[in-house]
């Protein structure tokens, strides 16, 4: 059995029991970090006690939980306030970033340290073990139909789920040049998505360039832009600047290289494809 925790608060309550507040000092260690194996989580000799202290915790209104199967395996859903709280990945630390991104848990960490003696080393085996033991989880977000939606959708996901959503496969290169930019630029996830939605949805054949993505990142670091609406506000400025001439507002440019048709957008896009945004 798996299951999949994306709950907006966990607390421990001195009116639980111990089992109780256990299990929920467990559950939050895997909050939002996609869909795990259970016996991960509280240990493959405890799985019926900890199914049960689940039971309770639901009668308890701590959170619901609705099973789906996905992959032929039993997925439980566990998911509180979510009609009252909206998921928003803001204000997170760098290391806070990368151990939400890359899905790490202290099994993957042990693993990435016991191979690595410098940063170089350290980067790498992130990059590999986190890669090869990625899981997908269910996004907030199916659909954008609005420009509510898409600032909504930018603010619940990460990087990698951004890549995914245009039904992309994820490779080595993205868990490598998404690590650069965590680190080198302060944005929240929100900006560093959009980036790398608005790369996809402007190239011809909806590649993703990193090149661009760092252009842009660049271009809004310059601009001292803190958030999405601010992003979408310079590019439109930008664009404007084309038929005004001498505006400070001018867009970054980049050489798209001519590439092969790949991949196509499977989540329908909010912008039009001439790049204008209504």
């Amino acid at each position: 059995m798996k299951i999949n925790i994306e709950c907006d608060s966990l607390t421990v309550n001195n009116t639980f029991s111990l089992e109780e507040n256990g299990l929920i000092a467990l559950l939050e260690k895997y909050n939002n970090h996609g869909v795990v194996e259970f016996a991960d989580v509280v240990g493959s000799n405890d799985l019926k006690a900890a199914a049960g202290v689940l039971k309770k915790l639901v009668k308890r209104n701590v959170f619901n939980i609705n099973e789906t199967n996905e992959n032929d395996s039993l997925v439980i859903n566990i998911i509180n306030d979510s009609s009252k709280k909206e998921l928003k990945l803001v204000n997170i630390s760098p290391n806070q970033k990368i151990h939400l991104c890359y899905q790490l848990n202290e099994a993957k960490v042990k693993s990435i340290q016991a191979r690595s003696n410098d940063s170089k080393s350290f980067k790498l085996n992130l990059v590999n073990i986190c890669f090869e033991n990625y899981t997908e989880r269910k996004l907030p977000i199916t659909e954008v139909n609005s420009q509510e939606d898409f600032l909504k959708f930018m603010y619940s996901i990460t990087p990698f789920e951004t890549i995914l959503s245009h039904g992309k496969k994820l490779t080595r290169r993205d868990f490598d040049q998404v690590f650069e930019l965590l680190v080198n630029y302060d944005f929240d996830l929100a900006v560093i998505n959009f980036a790398i939605d608005y790369a996809i949805n402007t190239s011809v054949y909806h590649n993703l360039s990193y090149d661009f993505v760092i252009v842009l990142l660049d271009s809004w670091k310059k601009h001292k832009i803190t958030d999405v609406n601010g992003a979408i506000e310079l590019i439109t400025l930008q664009k404007q600047a084309g038929i005004s001439k001498g505006s400070k507002y001018v867009a970054p440019s980049y050489d798209e290289p001519v590439m092969a048709a790949t991949d196509q957008v499977s989540i329908k896009n909010l912008f039009a494809e001439d790049d204008s945004f209504e």
